[in-house]
C-alpha cells in the first residue's frame, strides 16, 4: 500500500513516473536534442557527472566534441545505446531487499528512534538528509543545519534537483524536519511559518522518522492553498526507500542506530572505535603530523574524477587514521559530508557500487571490483603495505610522522609537554607500538617480533637498546648476545623490517622502538649469564676514557682530526644508559642478584666507585653525559657515592666544575651541568629530595662564573619553587630541604629562601626529569593554598633566622614588598622592634636605614602602580627610617651619590627640577661634613659607601668655600678604588671648569713619578689649553702624551692632538680621536678637520703599531671605516684606499665593504696574482717552512677568501665582458708563468661565483658561460662549483626541518642546467654539480633530521 500510494502521487505530478520505477531513474522526453552535455547525459543515464566523464575516458561513450573545445558532448543515440546497456539504473525495491543486509537499518527502526533516542533523532534526522542529497545525482546547492542549528530560526533545509527523482521533484526544495510524536502537528506549524515566504518556484517538503499514515491527505489538502510549487512528506518508509539507493548513507544511519552491518564499516565509526581503544584518546591531528605535503596531494586526488589513489604505508591504521585526518574539516562548517566507506567482501562491494553516487570507497579484500566502482562516480582508496611489490607506482607514500607536530597534536589534548614529545617519538618509531602504549585494554596483542626465531636475540640486545654500525659496537653486540656477527647482522635487519618493526634504523644509528615494550616482552628472558655479561659489558663501555675530557673547542678539533674517539659510539652509551635507568625502574625480583633489574645497581656502583678513586685515570667527566641515567637506574647508590667523595678532603667530583675557556662558546663551559640534571632528577622523587639537596648544598662551594645559568644554587630553588610542582614531595619534606640546606651551609640557606622567596616576576626552566622513574606528580599546577602556606612558611623561616644573622636585617624591607598583607605587617613589627634595640650593630642599623629610607622613597614616588605598598604601610616604614636614621653616623650621606637616587618630593621624570634637587641635597650634606673637624675623614667613608662615588668627587669639584686638592692627591694615592674614582672625576670636572690653575698647582708641588701625579696627569682633559703648562713639566708632557686616554678633542685642537699622538707612536688612538672629530661636523667645524693626507699618515703608521698598547675595542674597526670613507670622499686615489684597506682587511671584515680593494682586484690582475703567488706555491716549488713563511702569507689567504667581486666588476655590479675576458687572459698567463696555473683557474673560478645572475634568471651571466667553454678548464669549472657552493654561507634551519632548503637549490640548479645545455654544456656541467652537490646535502640534512626525531 505504501508503494501505491507514492506511486498514485508522482503520477499526479509527473505522468513520465511509473510504479515500477526504483531509484534515480529520469524519465526521458522523446524530443530529444541530437547531441548532449555532461550534466544532460548524467540526467539521462541518472549517475554523476563524474561518472559521465569517467565512460567517456574509458571509451565506454564516443566524444563528440567540437574540435579545438575543452567541452564534452555526447550524441543522443550514443548515451540511449549506452543506457540500454546498462539495463535499469537501479534494481527493484523487492529485489534490494531480499539482497541487503538484515542488520541495515529499516523503516521501523527509524520509525523507534525518537522513542529511544530523541535527541539523537533530533540532532542526527538533518544530517541523514544532508548525507541521501550529497548521494542523489544532480543535487547541489544543498544547505541543511544540522546539530544545534537546528533550533535556529528560518528553514531547515535546502537544496535544488536538477532531474526528478523517485521520491523528489526537479527545482528548488525547502525542508523541514520533525520527530515528534504529533506529525501532524509538527508539519501543519512549519508549514504555516513558510507560507509568508512561499513560492511557485519551490516545493515544500516535510520529513519525519515517524511512521505518518496521514500523510497523504495532509499534504493534498496543502496543494490546494496553491502556496508552493508542490508539498510533500517524507516518512520513514520514504527514508527507507531512499537509503536503498544510497549505500554510504545507509551505512552510516545504520551505524548511527548501534547497528553492525556486516562486511561494511564507515571511515567514522572505525576511528570511533580506533581512537577510543587508547588513554588517551589518539589525536586526528597526529595522522597528519608532517604530513602537511601527502594530506594536500591526496585532497586534490579526491577532488577531481574518480580514480584509484594508492597509499604505501607500514600500518593500515596509519593509512585509515591519515585518510579520514585529510577528509574531515578543521571546523563545523563542512559543506559534504566525509562519505568514506570501508567494504570488506565483495558482495558488499558490488551492492555498494550497482548505484551511480558519489564517495570514496576502501576495500579491505582482494580483487575488488576497481572498474566498477570507478565507473559509478566513486574514488577507490587502495591501502598497500610498505613491504609488498606493487605493479604501479603508488600515488602517495606516507613518512612517519613529524616528532614537533605529533607532539603539538598530543599538547592539544592537554597531554604534559615533555610527555607529549616522548609520545611523538614512539609515534614516529612505531605507530602499533604506540597504540599497544597506550591502550585502555590490558590485554593486548603481542608484536610479531617478540616471539621466536628472534626473542633471544632481541632481550639480549634491548639491554644496549642503541647502537651503530661501527665495528667497535657490533662486537660488543656479537659478545652480549653470544652469536656470530653475521647471525648478528641478519637478526638486527630481520628486526628492523615489517609494518611494526622492534628496531629503527636511520643513517647508521639503530634504536629500539620502544624500550619500555622490549622489556615488557623480553624481561623474564634475561637469564642470570646474560645479566651477567651486560653488567661487565656495561661498566665497560660506560668507563670508555674521553680523548677530549679539558679540551676547549679548538683542540677537540685538532683532536678530532687527528683519529682521536672513544672506543665506542655515544649512541651506544647513551643506549647502555638508557637500558640501566629502565631497568632501575623495574622493580626487582624479590632474592634475585642478576635479574634485570638488579644488574643497574651493580653496575652504578662499581662505576662510581672506580671515577671516585680514579683508578686507571677513570673520572667523573668520562662518565659525565649518561649521568642522569645512572641516577635514575640506582638513586640510592648514585647519592652515597657522591656523599663519600664530598666528604673527603680533595673530592674528586670538583673537577667537574672546572671551567674551561672555550673561544667558541658563548661563555665560560664546564660539565658540572650533567651532575646538577642528574640531581635535578633525583629531587623528583619525595625519597630522595633531601639527600640531593643537601649534596647540591655542598656543591656550592665550588666557585661558577656569575653568568652560569647550571649551577647548584640554581637547581635547589628551581626544585623547591613554590608556586610550580617541580618535585612529587609534599609541602613538609620541600620544608625540610630547605632547612637541611641551611645546616649544611647558613651562607647558601639564606641564598636559596632568597631565592624562594615570592617574586610576580620570577620564573623558571623545568629541571631535569625522570625517564623512566614514576616520581613525577599527575600535574605541576600549585594549589593557591598550599603557595600561600609556602610563602608564610618562608617568612617564619627568614623571621627566625635573622636573629641569628642580624646583617639579613636590610634585605627583609625589600622582601616584605611581594608577600602577603600579613607576613608583610609581620615583617614591619619585626623591623620596629628591631630598630628599638639598644645594641644594634651600627652597620646593620645604618644598612637598615638606607634600606628603609629607598623601599619607602621607591613606593612613594610609584604610588600609584599597582605594585606600590598601600599608604599605611608606607607611613609605617617612613617614621621607621626616621627611627634609623644615625646623627652622628655621616654615612647616612652616601645615597645620596649614586646616579640617580630617589628623593622625597622630587620628580625624575622632571630632570632639572630634579637636578636642582639633588645639587641642592648634595651641597646641604657638604655643608655638614665639612661643619666638622674629621670633614674629610667623615667624606672619605660616604665616597667609600656610594653606589657612584665620581659623584662624590663631581659634587666636590663644584663645592667653592673648600680647597681640596691636597686630599684628592691623597685619594688619588689611596689603595681604595672608590677614592681613586672620586679624586679622578674631581680632577677632569675641577679643570674642565676652572681651567689649568690646579693642574701648575699639583705639578709644582709633586714628583711626577708618584703614583698621585702620575693619576692626576692621566686625567688631565685633552684639550690644548693645558698641554701648555705640561710642556714647562717634561716628565709630566711625556708620560700625558704616552699614557693618557683619548678619545674627544676640540676641533679646533684636532690636527695638533693626531700630530702630537703620531709623534709619541699612539697611532691607534689618533684613529679614535680623528674619527670622532669628522663625524657628522657643523659648518664651523669642517674648517678645523684633519688633511687627507694626515689621516693617511695615521692609518699607515697604525698598521706598523702594536694596537695593544691603545687596545682594539670593537669600535676600532668602525672609526678605520670612518675615516676610509672620509678619504674617499677627499678623493684620495684608489691605489691608496685599496692599500689601505688591504692593510686593515680583517679589521674592516664585519664593518664596511672594501670598495677600494674590490675595485682594484676587479681591475687589475696583476694584483690578484700577486696574491696567489703570495698564498700558494708553485706545483714544482718544495713546500714552505712555517718559520720561514712570509708574514703576508696568511693576510694575503684572508683578502682572497674573503674577496665578494669578480673579474670585470662595475661601479653598479654590472659585468663588462671585455675587461673580464681581458682580465682573464692576462691572469692566466701571469699565474701559467708562475707555475701556478691549476691553482690560478681554480681560484678564478670561485670568482665567478660573485657574479650577477644574468638577464635570463641564470646564473652565471652570458659572458662568464661564454668565457668557461672557450677556456674548457676543469681546474677553472671545478672553482666555479666550489665558490658557488661556499658563496652560500651559514643557513639557519629547524633541528627537524631537514633538508628542503638544499632540495629547492637543486632543483633551481638543475633547471637552469637544463636551460643552459644546448649552448653552454660545459657551464649545464658546473650547474649539474652544483645540484648533485646540494642533493646530497638535502639528503644528509634529511637523515639528520629523521635521526634526531627518532632519538630522545
Amino acid at each position: 500500500m505504501r508503494s501505491s500510494a507514492s506511486a498514485s502521487l508522482h503520477q499526479a505530478r509527473s505522468p513520465e513516473y511509473t510504479k515500477s520505477t526504483c531509484g534515480y531513474a529520469v524519465g526521458v522526453n522523446g524530443a530529444a536534442s541530437d547531441f548532449l552535455n555532461v550534466r544532460e547525459t548524467a540526467r539521462r543515464l541518472a549517475v554523476h557527472e563524474n561518472t559521465v566523464r569517467a565512460y567517456a575516458k574509458r571509451g565506454l561513450l564516443p566524444d563528440a566534441r567540437v574540435p579545438g573545445t575543452s567541452f564534452y558532448r555526447f550524441r543522443a543515440s550514443d548515451v540511449e545505446r549506452l543506457k540500454a546497456q546498462r539495463g535499469a539504473p537501479a534494481v527493484s525495491l523487492a529485489a534490494e531487499r531480499r539482497t541487503a543486509s538484515p542488520e541495515y537499518a529499516t523503516a521501523s527502526q527509524l520509525a523507534l528512534w525518537p522513542q529511544t533516542n530523541a535527541r539523537e533523532a533530533q540532532d542526527r534526522l538533518p544530517e541523514l538528509v544532508r548525507r541521501l542529497l550529497f548521494e542523489t545525482p544532480g543535487a547541489g546547492q544543498i544547505s541543511i543545519r544540522t546539530g544545534d542549528g537546528v533550533a535556529l530560526a528560518g528553514k531547515d533545509g535546502v537544496a535544488t534537483l536538477e532531474g526528478q527523482t523517485r521520491l523528489l521533484p526537479a527545482g528548488q526544495i525547502w525542508f523541514e524536519f520533525g520527530t515528534d510524536k504529533d506529525s501532524k502537528r509538527k508539519a501543519t506549524k512549519d508549514y504555516d511559518g513558510r507560507k509568508g515566504e512561499a513560492s511557485q518556484d519551490v516545493t515544500f517538503v516535510f520529513v519525519t522518522v515517524r511512521r505518518w499514515q496521514g500523510k497523504d491527505s495532509w499534504a493534498a489538502e496543502r496543494r490546494t492553498e496553491n502556496l508552493f510549487k508542490d508539498v510533500l512528506v517524507l516518512d520513514a518508509d520514504d527514508l527507507e526507500a531512499w537509503l536503498q539507493v544510497a549505500p554510504a548513507a545507509h551505512l552510516w544511519i545504520s551505524e548511527t542506530l548501534g547497528l553492525r552491518p556486516r562486511d561494511a564499516l564507515t571511515l567514522e565509526t572505525w576511528w570511533d572505535r580506533f581512537s577510543a581503544a587508547t588513554e588517551p584518546t589518539l589525536p586526528l591531528k597526529l595522522f597528519i603530523a608532517g604530513r602537511a605535503k601527502e594530506a594536500q596531494r591526496l585532497r586534490s586526488l579526491l577532488g577531481d574524477e574518480p580514480r584509484i589513489t594508492s597509499i604505501q604505508t607500514e600500518w593500515d591504521a596509519d593509512a585509515l587514521g591519515f585518510l579520514h585526518a585529510c577528509l574531515t574539516p578543521d571546523d563545523d562548517n563542512s559543506t559534504e559530508p566525509g562519505a568514506v566507506t570501508i567494504v570488506r567482501s565483495a558482495g558488499v562491494w558490488d551492492r555498494m557500487v550497482a548505484l551511480p553516487g558519489p564517495g570514496v570507497l576502501v576495500p579491505d579484500f582482494d580483487n575488488a571490483d576497481v572498474a566498477r566502482a570507478l565507473a559509478s562516480g566513486r574514488h577507490v582508496v587502495s591501502i598497500v603495505d610498505s613491504g609488498s611489490a606493487v605493479r604501479r607506482s603508488v600515488d602517495i607514500r606516507l613518512p612517519r610522522v613529524g616528532r614537533n607536530e605529533a607532539a603539538e597534536a598530543f599538547r592539544a589534548g592537554d597531554v604534559e609537554w615533555r610527555h607529549a614529545d616522548r609520545l611523538a617519538v614512539l609515534a614516529r618509531r612505531s605507530m602499533p607500538a604506540l597504540a599497544r602504549r597506550l591502550s585502555r585494554s590490558p590485554r593486548v596483542q603481542q608484536p610479531t617480533w617478540s616471539r621466536p626465531p628472534l626473542a633471544d636475540t632481541l632481550a639480549a640486545l634491548m639491554l644496549a637498546s642503541r647502537w651503530t654500525d661501527l665495528p667497535e659496537d657490533l662486537n660488543v653486540l656479537s659478545e652480549l648476545a653470544t652469536i656470530p656477527l653475521v647471525d648478528l647482522r641478519r637478526a638486527i635487519a630481520d628486526a628492523s623490517r615489517g609494518p611494526d618493526p622492534a628496531i629503527r634504523n636511520v643513517r647508521n644509528v639503530f634504536v629500539f622502538t620502544s624500550l619500555e615494550e622490549a622489556f615488557l616482552e623480553f624481561g623474564n628472558r634475561v637469564s642470570s649469564d646474560l645479566a651477567s655479561r651486560w653488567a661487565e659489558i656495561a661498566t665497560s663501555v660506560l668507563l670508555d676514557p674521553n680523548p677530549y675530557e679539558g679540551l676547549n673547542s679548538h683542540e677537540r678539533i685538532a683532536a678530532q682530526m687527528k683519529g682521536q674517539r672513544r672506543t665506542y659510539s655515544p649512541a651506544l652509551r647513551r643506549g647502555i644508559a638508557d637500558s640501566l635507568a629502565l631497568a632501575g625502574a623495574i622493580e626487582s625480583v624479590p632474592g634475585g642478584t642478576n635479574h634485570a633489574s638488579s644488574v643497574a645497581e651493580r653496575v652504578v656502583r662499581d662505576v662510581l666507585r672506580q671515577v671516585s678513586a680514579g683508578s686507571k685515570g677513570h673520572t667523573w667527566g668520562a662518565i659525565a653525559d649518561v649521568l642522569p641515567l645512572l641516577a635514575e637506574a640506582a638513586p640510592d647508590t648514585f647519592l652515597s657515592a657522591l656523599e663519600d667523595d664530598l666528604a673527603t678532603s680533595e673530592p674528586t667530583v670538583g673537577r667537574m666544575f672546572q671551567v674551561i675557556d672555550d673561544p667558541l662558546a658563548l661563555g665560560p663551559s664546564g660539565q658540572q651541568h650533567h651532575l646538577l640534571w642528574a640531581l635535578e632528577v633525583l629531587c623528583w622523587s619525595p625519597d630522595h629530595l633531601v639527600r640531593a639537596t643537601q649534596i647540591l648544598t655542598e656543591l656550592c662551594r665550588y666557585d661558577l662564573p656569575k653568568n652560569s645559568g647550571n649551577n647548584p644554587l640554581a637547581s635547589m630553588s628551581t626544585v623547591l619553587c613554590g608556586w610550580t610542582r617541580n618535585t612529587g614531595a609534599d609541602l613538609a619534606t620541600r620544608l625540610q630541604a630547605l632547612d637541611a640546606c641551611r645546616i649544611v651551609s647558613e651562607t647558601t640557606g639564606w641564598a636559596l629562601l632568597k631565592a624562594l622567596w615570592p617574586d610576580s616576576n620570577a620564573w623558571v626552566s623545568p629541571p631535569n626529569e625522570p625517564r623512566y622513574q614514576l616520581w613525577r606528580p599527575p600535574s605541576d599546577r600549585m594549589p593557591n593554598s598550599e603557595w600561600f602556606a609556602f610563602a608564610t612558611s618562608l617568612v617564619d623561616r627568614a623571621l627566625a633566622w635573622v636573629t641569628a644573622d642580624r646583617t639579613a636585617l636590610p634585605w627583609l624591607v625589600e622582601a616584605l614588598s611581594t608577600v602577603g598583607p600579613d607576613d608583610a605587617n609581620r615583617i614591619i613589627e619585626f623591623l620596629e622592634d628591631e630598630a628599638s634595640r639598644g645594641d644594634l650593630d651600627e652597620d646593620v642599623r645604618l644598612a637598615l636605614f638606607e634600606q628603609v629610607r629607598e623601599i619607602s622613597t621607591r613606593h612613594e614616588r610609584f604610588q600609584d602602580a599597582d605594585w606600590a605598598m598601600p599608604a599605611e604601610r608606607r607611613a609605617r616604614l617612613h617614621k621607621l627610617a626616621e627611627l634609623l636614621q644615625p646623627a652622628d653616623d655621616l654615612r647616612r650621606f652616601a645615597y645620596l651619590f649614586s646616579w640617580r637616587p630617589d628623593l622625597s618630593g622630587a620628580d625624575l621624570s622632571d630632570y632639572e627640577h630634579y637636578r636642582t634637587a639633588l645639587e641642592a641635597k648634595r651641597r646641604e650634606a657638604l655643608d655638614v661634613l665639612f661643619a666638622r673637624s674629621d670633614a674629610w675623614e667623615q667624606l672619605g667613608a660616604v665616597a667609600a659607601r656610594a653606589e657612584a662615588p665620581t659623584q662624590v668627587g663631581w659634587a666636590l669639584s663644584t663645592y667653592e668655600p673648600i680647597d681640596a686638592l691636597d686630599t684628592m692627591m691623597e685619594w688619588l694615592a689611596s689603595d681604595s678604588t672608590a677614592l681613586q674614582e672620586a679624586a679622578a672625576t674631581w680632577v677632569r670636572s675641577r679643570l674642565a671648569v676652572d681651567g689649568p690653575a690646579d693642574l701648575r698647582r699639583a705639578l709644582e708641588r709633586g714628583d711626577v713619578q708618584s703614583e698621585a701625579l702620575k693619576r692626576f696627569v692621566l686625567n688631565v682633559p685633552t684639550e690644548s689649553r693645558f698641554w701648555e703648562i705640561l710642556r714647562e713639566f717634561p716628565d709630566a708632557d711625556e708620560l700625558f702624551w704616552s699614557e693618557a686616554p683619548f678619545e674627544v678633542v676640540p676641533h679646533e685642537d684636532l690636527t695638533s692632538a693626531i700630530e702630537l699622538l703620531l709623534e709619541r707612536a699612539r697611532a691607534w688612538s689618533a684613529i679614535a680621536v680623528a674619527s670622532h672629530g669628522i663625524f657628522n661636523p657643523t659648518a664651523d667645524q669642517k674648517k678645523h678637520l684633519p688633511s687627507a693626507t694626515l689621516v693617511v699618515s695615521v692609518l699607515r703608521a697604525a698598521i706598523t703599531q702594536d694596537p695593544g698598547r691603545a687596545g682594539v675595542s670593537q669600535m676600532t674597526g668602525h672609526y678605520v671605516g670612518t675615516l676610509l670613507d672620509y678619504l674617499a670622499a677627499a678623493d684620495v686615489s684608489v691605489a691608496d684606499l685599496a692599500s689601505l684597506e688591504f692593510g686593515y682587511f680583517r679589521l674592516l671584515e664585519h664593518n664596511r665593504e672594501p670598495r677600494a680593494l674590490n675595485r682594484a682586484l676587479a681591475s687589475d690582475p696583476a694584483l690578484f696574482v700577486d696574491l696567489v703567488q703570495r698564498t700558494f706555491r708553485g706545483a714544482n716549488e718544495p713546500r714552505r717552512q712555517s718559520k720561514s713563511a712570509d708574514p703576508l702569507t696568511e693576510h694575503a689567504w684572508w683578502v682572497l677568501r674573503g674577496w665578494r667581486g669578480f673579474p670585470g666588476r662595475q661601479e653598479d655590479g654590472t659585468l663588462d665582458q671585455a675587461a673580464m675576458q681581458e682580465w682573464v687572459k692576462q691572469a692566466r698567463l701571469q699565474l701559467s708563468d708562475l707555475d701556478r696555473a691549476d691553482i690560478g683557474d681554480e681560484l678564478i673560478g670561485q670568482t665567478f661565483a660573485q657574479a650577477p645572475v644574468d638577464a635570463d634568471g641564470i646564473w652565471p651571466p652570458v659572458p662568464v658561460r661564454d668565457l668557461i667553454e672557450s677556456i674548457g678548464s676543469r681546474n677553472l669549472e671545478n672553482g666555479a662549483i666550489t665558490g658557488r657552493l661556499n658563496s652560500r654561507g651559514v643557513t639557519w634551519r629547524g633541528v627537524y626541518d631537514g633538508g628542503s632548503q638544499e632540495r629547492t637549490l637543486a632543483e633551481q640548479y638543475k633547471q637552469w642546467s637544463l636551460e643552459v645545455q644546448v649552448h653552454w654544456p660545459r657551464t649545464a656541467r658546473i650547474l649539474r654539480a652544483i645540484a648533485e652537490s646540494y642533493e646530497r646535502d638535502a639528503v644528509r640534512e634529511d637523515e639528520r633530521a629523521q635521526l634526531d626525531q627518532d632519538l630522545d
